[in-house]
């Protein structure tokens, strides 16, 4: 009985809401359980939702900790993992496969910042206090910093990126710039 509970719970847990879509601008889809839903202003996000956007779409969402994620056009964008508590257990994982996001981290940025991470195909980005975006296409990412500072680990080794500075990772070859 103790284990059905348990189980019960956590599923609850991991299907509640971690925050909603606060603006949206062309069409959009949520990708739940599944089942592909047409994206609304309002509407409640969950933990492994992903957003795919359509050519001209913009979706911007606000997660319970006021992290705010604007996906851009042709976008696919992923919530993993979300808990918001305790500096012990809160906790950001997200990833992008295609297109563009830029986050304004949120409390948990402030709270807990070793433990916000976003992933593309070839990094790991790490926050201290930010507001970043990535530009992910096929051969090319570009991970920029606007405020704060990131770390970006590729191929294992760490690339600290802080504001008004850009990293673009072209075919393996990574260069550093200020933000053009």
């Amino acid at each position: 009985m103790k284990v059905l509970f348990f189980i019960l719970a956590l599923s609850g847990f991991v299907w509640s809401n971690i925050g909603n879509v606060a603006a949206l601008k062309g069409d959009a889809n949520i990708v739940r359980q599944g089942k592909t839903l047409n994206v609304k202003s309002g509407m409640a996000l969950k933990v492994k939702d992903t957003i795919k956007t359509s050519s001209k779409a913009r979706v911007q969402v606000i997660l319970k900790d006021d992290t705010v994620v604007t996906i851009g056009p042709d976008s696919s964008f992923v919530f993993d993992a979300y808990t918001f508590g305790t500096k012990e257990n809160s906790h950001v994982a997200m990833h992008i496969d295609r297109g563009f996001f830029r986050s304004v981290t949120g409390k948990i940025g402030k709270l807990a910042p070793e433990r916000f991470k976003v992933k593309t195909a070839s990094a790991t980005i790490g926050i201290r206090g930010t507001d970043f975006s990535a530009l992910v296409s096929e051969n090319q990412e570009i991970i920029s910093c606007y405020s704060g500072k990131i770390t970006a680990l590729i191929d294992n080794i760490s690339h600290n990126v802080v504001a008004g500075m850009e990293l673009d990772n072209t075919g393996g070859k990574i260069t550093k710039r200020a933000l053009s």
